[in-house]
């Protein structure tokens, strides 16, 4: 009983590992983070693989609204990608061709960030900035 015990756990144990490890491989990854005076701004491109010539292109300014700057360190932007990888890594090209749906996107991408950047309520996405398309390469 004891070994069917102790190999249970190893299973259990390799799934968790796996599952993260198969996370990470399916990441996001960010083309730049970049300071500037309005506040932070995001770039990322997501690979899209049923079409190897497609990505999606997609960014935002985070900005407080006192106007402080937003300081972007590696804390900062792990959350970052971290609500971008949640968001935007489950999407489909279907979904990212469908305008409304793209919509939603942004208002659940302005929540995960509001709420990854520590929920502070003087944090704003500026939305009118936040762009997101198709690209060929």
């Amino acid at each position: 009983m004891r070994a069917f015990r102790l190999s249970f756990l190893s299973v259990l144990l390799l799934a968790c590992v796996g599952s993260q490890v198969f996370a990470r491989a399916k990441a996001v990854p960010c083309q730049s983070v970049e300071s500037s005076p309005q506040g932070i701004l995001i770039r990322y491109a997501v690979p899209i693989e049923s079409k190897p010539t497609l990505s999606v292109v997609f960014g935002a300014i985070l900005s407080r609204e006192d106007r402080a700057p937003v300081v972007c360190d590696e804390d900062t932007k792990a959350a970052i990608d971290l609500a971008v990888n949640e968001v935007i890594g489950r999407q489909t090209l279907a979904q990212m061709e469908d305008s409304g749906h793209l919509e939603s996107v942004r208002e659940e991408m302005e929540s995960k960030l509001r709420e990854a950047l520590g929920g502070d309520n003087r944090l704003a996405l500026d939305v009118r900035r936040f762009f997101i398309a198709m690209t060929e390469w």
